[in-house]
């Protein structure tokens, strides 16, 4: 599911006010704002990780506004940030007002952090029933249903979305399939992201999807298909063409699969190690044992704890491999143990140290 982050932080009204309140800040003055720009501000800074601007806001916004239920549920979503669950229902319980759609939805926000379901599926009914079919309230709340985990809940939401939808809205077809995808119905996942192109075609998000459900099934002449499409919609797509190459990669079309990783480590560096990596097992297969060295190693010095412990042993996998071709044991039985080191019980690695012994 993509990020559904509102456009409105960006928006230059709000960045007027978001440097008027920090000139006040920086310059110790004094500036009124309205309440619900400093919930906006304080919201912002909540979504940045910028805590202690945050406290900043709002105790400015409660010492100007105070008890104002803007600046209360803005103090809420901070606590629920926090994962300060009990303080923000106590909070919550300040709030009152049956009828006040943001009200019952902080409410219901509340529950949920605290995974009383049941509770929170009330409160978002009140607030959509005080919402003039506000489908823009839905999505909020699918979001954060999807963020725990509760699939149910989001069927229950997508059903009246599309009840009360009046034309067709691609988002809630994309949550669908999202929905379906995540929860392995693969078929259905298809279905409901064809539908989503059906209303707007050049969207390359559902290409991508229904790619890596045919990735995941082993049909990378299709999954390899989708990514084309998505490629000649944007041909700046860099996930999409990553995962063509590797539809190349596990045909063994070693050639076409290299040449679209270098293409693509010149124009990604967000994927810098796994491309290099992937060069490197290019090269390997295709019996470059030098070249593929000169990846891995390029590889194995650029990694950190943001790669995953799966590339640190492949790295190591294939590098103790081309050391074996090489009959050098000492350099094969170095990365073996370094791979051994993170999963001792790595089949593949205690393989190759029986190789390494007929050397």
């Amino acid at each position: 599911m993509r990020d559904n982050t509102a456009d409105y932080y960006e928006s230059s009204e709000f960045q007027q006010i978001l440097q008027k309140f920090e000139d006040m800040i920086d310059n110790e003055s004094t500036l009124y704002l309205d309440a619900s720009d400093i919930a906006d501000i304080v919201d912002y800074y909540v979504l940045s990780s910028e805590q202690e601007k945050v406290e900043t806001a709002l105790e400015y916004g409660m010492r100007l506004h105070p008890n104002d239920t803007d600046i209360i549920i803005a103090n809420i979503n901070n606590l629920l940030a926090q994962g300060n669950t009990k303080m923000a229902k106590q909070f919550a319980e300040m709030l009152e007002d049956p009828t006040n759609q943001e009200v019952l939805y902080i409410k219901g926000l509340v529950e949920l952090a605290d995974d009383n379901i049941q509770e929170s599926r009330f409160y978002f009914d009140q607030s959509f029933n005080n919402s003039n079919n506000d489908l823009s309230l839905i999505e909020d709340i699918i979001l954060e249903l999807t963020n725990k985990n509760y699939d149910d809940e989001v069927q229950y939401w997508l059903d009246i979305a599309f009840e009360k939808m009046t034309k067709p809205i691609p988002i809630f077809y994309e949550y669908q399939a999202d929905l379906y995808y995540r929860t392995n119905q693969y078929d259905k996942a298809i279905e409901w992201y064809n539908k989503q192109l059906d209303i707007f075609p050049f969207d390359s998000y559902p290409w991508e999807q229904i790619g890596k459900i045919y990735f995941l099934r082993e049909d990378y002449t299709k999954a390899r298909e989708c990514y084309e499409y998505a490629l000649a919609i944007n041909d700046d797509n860099h996930e999409a063409m990553l995962m063509k190459a590797d539809c190349y990669i596990n045909t063994h079309d070693y050639k076409t699969a290299l040449n679209l990783y270098k293409e693509l480590l010149e124009k990604a560096k967000e994927y810098e190690n796994i491309l290099t990596y992937c060069c490197g097992k290019c090269h390997f297969h295709l019996h470059n044992y030098d070249l593929a060295m000169e990846y891995l190693t390029r590889t194995e010095e650029n990694l950190d704890e943001n790669d995953s412990e799966k590339l640190y042993i492949e790295v190591y996998n294939l590098m103790a491999r081309i050391h074996i071709v090489k009959h050098n044991e000492d350099e094969a039985l170095k990365y073996i143990y370094k791979g051994l080191a993170i999963d001792p019980d790595d089949i593949e690695l205690n393989l190759l140290i029986n190789m390494t012994k007929q050397l």
